[in-house]
């Protein structure tokens, strides 16, 4: 109706005065609503802040890259031609469609990064984890027995509040893991231990409570005697702090990667620091140049995240990285003014020095306001408008 049309409209003029002439990150992902509509869904990161922008009904469509590469296209006019922003990189799941999505794509932009969506990928590896058959594993399941129970009886859950505020200062709350919200499970695992000592302490100080607590049924008391063994087993909370330190890691790197201001030189420092985490020598990891060369241009990190003496980090390896990243993305083949000035910026010297693009001093800034350092803010002060010479770096 025409009420809410100008109200969309106003919504869109007020997001255009925020992305206006600003890079773009889009990603596009598909759903069902409460109807079971298929849905396609497409958002854009505008230098650290999520604006929506269409949701597109596929319910009649082949779920193929070619219907998919159709909408992002269309949004990408979109944010060109009416918010008038600059959309440099797309991300979507790696669903096998999706990734030829991505290479059709690259054709027609060749500008355009297209990547993986890396909170995705890490939700999976937890999703992975929690189905392996090892023996420790079945700790979950009694853990969760443990959390279904206490919440399912309304008398030892108010026990286990009475003991946690005496023993802890304030009630926590049981977490119930969520299927697909795979994360759960590590907040609910650290919960569990968190009252590891309140809920020991039920168990033997307030048995025989604890299994009037279950009824009078003969099935309900055997459950409850079997949760207040679980609870006395050292053996139980050594499995659940093994899983805990296994899914800490993985949660901390899913929240680093989904966050607004996650980069692409974020995500591969995380990989990194996972894989030193759960270092396998039988692990190697895909890692391509636009990742390194993300790492690389964030001027706090340059090479220090490096390995020194690295064959395939040299000054040389890196330049050619660069040249042919500025081949694809631009269509033509780099001068030598900007390897010269790449050289430069790896050695801290003219322009790229730190006391000439004030590091320092915005990060003060950034501090003051408990933020991160824009870096495509840092980058644009340094912008002459040329595309050619030392500018192209730029």
């Amino acid at each position: 109706g025409r009420i809410l049309e100008e109200e969309a409209q106003r919504v869109v003029i007020g997001m255009k005065q925020q992305v206006q002439g600003r890079f773009a990150m889009g990603q596009s992902d598909g759903w069902k609503n409460v109807t079971r509509t298929s849905l396609v869904t497409s958002m854009i990161n505008v230098e650290y802040s999520p604006y929506l922008l269409n949701a597109v009904d596929i319910s009649t469509q082949a779920k193929n890259a070619e219907n998919l590469l159709e909408i992002v296209k269309a949004e990408i006019k979109y944010c060109m031609e009416v918010l008038e922003t600059k959309v440099v990189a797309w991300c979507t799941d790696s669903s096998g469609e999706s990734v030829k999505m991505q290479r059709l794509l690259r054709i027609i932009f060749p500008w355009i990064v297209t990547v993986a969506c890396w909170a995705h990928q890490l939700n999976l590896v937890v999703s992975d984890y929690t189905k392996l058959k090892l023996p420790f594993m079945l700790v979950l399941d009694r853990a969760l027995e443990v959390i279904k129970w206490f919440n399912n009886h309304s008398r030892a859950l108010g026990m286990l509040k009475e003991e946690t505020k005496a023993r802890l200062g304030k009630v926590y709350s049981l977490v119930m893991p969520v299927i697909t919200r795979w994360t759960t499970h590590y907040l609910s695992c650290r919960r569990l231990l968190l009252l590891e000592t309140p809920l020991r302490t039920l168990a033997v100080s307030a048995k025989e409570v604890l299994l009037l607590c279950a009824g009078d049924k003969a099935e309900s008391k055997r459950k409850a005697d079997e949760i207040i063994r679980t609870l006395c087993s050292p053996t139980f909370w050594d499995e659940l702090c093994l899983i805990h330190s296994h899914l800490e890691p993985l949660a901390v790197a899913v929240n680093t990667t989904q966050a607004n201001n996650a980069r692409l030189d974020t995500v591969l420092l995380t990989l990194g620091q996972l894989y030193h985490t759960f270092e396998n020598p039988q692990y190697e990891a895909d890692i391509t140049r636009v990742f390194i060369l993300a790492v690389v241009l964030n001027p706090y990190l340059r090479t220090k995240c490096f390995r020194s003496g690295n064959a395939a980090i040299t000054e040389a390896s890196l330049s050619a990285m660069l040249g042919q990243c500025y081949q694809r993305m631009f269509g033509k083949a780099p001068d030598i003014y900007l390897f010269q000035a790449f050289t430069d910026y790896l050695h801290y010297l003219s322009e790229f020095s730190e006391d000439h693009m004030a590091l320092e001093q915005l990060k003060q800034l950034a501090e003051k306001v408990e933020t991160d350092v824009n870096l495509v803010t840092l980058w644009r002060r340094l912008d002459t408008g040329s595309p050619n010479g030392r500018n192209a770096l730029t």
